[in-house]
């Protein structure tokens, strides 16, 4: 997945290809319950980010950054625990590697913005 520098496109672009990754799961019972939470988790991290962007103040627009770490460590726990077939593992490796970026990238914004 091609990072860009902007972090609206970024995170937008993460829940797109976790979208594409869940529509390749296998439908079994476990899958179909990290396929509904994984779905809510990742679509949550733009939404918040932009959300942050156009915020109300310091205050709301801190608020919104640690509710997007907060889903982007959900999204990273829901994508451990799918079980894809083995040709994703990769996929799922990769949007594992990207949600734990997000965390990190998140966490520094709200250090620098507290």
């Amino acid at each position: 997945m091609k990072k860009p520098f902007d972090l609206a496109e970024r995170t937008r672009l993460f829940a797109t290809a976790v979208r594409a990754y869940l529509k390749q799961l296998p439908r079994t019972e476990w899958n179909l319950n990290v396929i509904f939470q994984l779905s809510k988790a990742s679509c949550s991290v733009p939404a918040n980010y932009i959300e942050s962007v156009e915020n109300l103040g310091r205050r709301d627009s801190i608020m919104k950054l640690k509710i997007c770490r907060r889903e982007s460590k959900e999204s990273e726990l829901f994508l451990d625990l799918s079980e894809p077939i083995e040709a994703q593992e990769p996929v799922k490796q990769e949007l594992r590697g990207e949600a734990l970026e997000l965390v990190k990238i998140f966490s520094a914004i709200i250090r620098k913005a507290e």
